[in-house]
């Protein structure tokens, strides 16, 4: 199935625009995509001419037909949700403080292994992964740097 837009005389003169004085967080490349595609060129040639992946290409032309302009700038990735909250972060730091003997457990030192393990095996989290554990340490320790030297 072929894929390449119609452009309007308006939408050329827009895109001419905008590849003339880009905005920062629309890349040329993804404008260049468009109007090349209103050329009535197929995403393979393009991608060739412009050296972006064929996918990419069709991507930047589906997103331009359903947004115009807009579809092609640069969003923030929301990434993954966070899967504890503050609190739970703020209470591992402090767990960690805390000597696992004195919980009962037969180890002087937490490693995250076992930090996640124990987490997990009492319930205070469903689940957590070693470098979660890892990040909580790292944050609660660079809060309590800032706080000794007043910031």
């Amino acid at each position: 199935m072929a894929i390449y837009l119609d452009l309007t005389p308006t939408q050329r003169a827009e895109l001419k625009t905008y590849i003339s004085n880009p905005p920062d967080d629309i890349p040329l490349e993804r404008l260049k995509v468009v109007l090349l595609s209103g050329d009535g060129m197929k995403p393979p040639e393009i991608s060739r001419k412009i050296g972006l992946h064929a996918i990419n290409v069709r991507k930047w032309i589906h997103r331009y037909q359903a947004q115009g302009v807009d579809g092609l700038y640069t969003g923030k990735s929301p990434g993954a949700p966070r899967k504890l909250t503050d609190q739970q972060r703020a209470d591992i730091a402090k767990l960690y403080a805390v000597n696992p003997r004195t919980l009962g457990l037969n180890f002087a030192r937490w490693s995250l292994k076992r930090m996640k393990k124990y987490l997990i095996d009492r319930g205070l989290v469903v689940s957590v992964s070693v470098e979660t554990v890892r990040l909580c340490l790292e944050m609660e320790r660079a809060a309590s740097s800032a706080n000794r030297n007043g910031q």
